[in-house]
């Protein structure tokens, strides 16, 4: 599997073998389940509209809703109609390259290469620029805006993807406002839902370490396995970093891929793939 030449061009194709779908897993209980919440969802959402139908409404979403709650029908149903409420108010797929441009141009968000189960990479940088996060609502928009962008770019059988969080560059002065912090929190916890397949939090600060160790004792075993801190770059197949192949991994993580993110040029290569609004 071979990256783009340019070092600036955004790797947006999944080009290995995809995993089966979760949904040829199923058991006899769970694809009933999962057939007793399709006949609920169509007969309560008559006519969705395009985005609900191919965003929430769709056998992997229902999937997704009832895995979140433990296979509960009438919880998952609940849970689809707060993200319809949401979808139809907020509409995250209607967020433009324009709308996000000023805080796209900080290098900080961006979506690029895929783990080796076709799960897309999300890339969630602090950064050294004076200006970050002055607008904090539209820093807040290009996260939902890069989770629309890989969710598109999944492979059909694929649902979740991987984020790199990079604190190399963070500081106390130049941290999340809460209140984004726990809308940021609460929207990926309820619209999202089993989206996460691996979170590697890269140089963090021991403030984060330490509250992820508070909390630890009160997630389930597979939330914390989904949870990598990691001080150093790639080293051998023990990293976390591991997963994804090395010619699709930034060199900053010890992969072969030297990208510098290019505005002009991601949203060229979007445009191209049909990424866009």
């Amino acid at each position: 599997m071979a990256a783009n030449n340019s070092t600036s061009s955004p790797y947006l194709i999944f080009e290995g073998q995809p995993p089966e779908s979760p949904l040829e897993k199923l058991t006899a209980e769970q694809q009933k389940l999962h057939s007793s919440l399709r006949q609920q969802v169509d007969k309560e959402f008559k006519d969705p509209s395009k985005d609900l139908r191919e965003n929430l409404f769709d056998d992997s979403s229902l999937y997704r809703y009832l895995k979140a709650t433990n296979w509960s029908v009438q919880n998952a149903f609940d849970r689809l109609e707060k993200t319809k409420q949401w979808r139809e108010t907020f509409r995250p797929n209607e967020i433009t390259f324009e709308a996000v441009r000023d805080q796209a141009l900080q290098k900080s968000n961006y979506v690029n290469g895929f783990d080796m189960y076709g799960r897309p990479v999300i890339y969630l940088k602090k950064v050294a620029d004076k200006h970050q996060d002055k607008d904090p609502e539209e820093g807040f928009k290009l996260l939902i805006f890069c989770l629309e962008r890989a969710i598109k770019v999944m492979p059909p059988t694929v649902h979740q993807l991987v984020v790199i969080m990079d604190f190399t560059l963070y500081s106390e002065s130049k941290s999340i406002p809460l209140n984004i912090a726990k809308r940021t929190i609460d929207t990926l916890a309820n619209h999202y839902p089993e989206r996460l397949g691996l979170s590697i939090m890269y140089n963090a600060p021991w403030v984060f370490s330490m509250f992820f160790n508070m909390v630890q004792p009160f997630l389930d075993k597979v939330t914390k396995e989904k949870i990598k801190f990691v001080k150093k770059k790639m080293a051998d197949s023990s990293s976390p970093f591991a997963i994804i192949p090395a010619d699709l991994l930034e060199t900053t993580y010890g992969g072969n891929l030297p990208f510098d993110y290019d505005h002009d040029q991601y949203y060229q290569r979007t445009k191209e793939l049909d990424l866009l609004c």
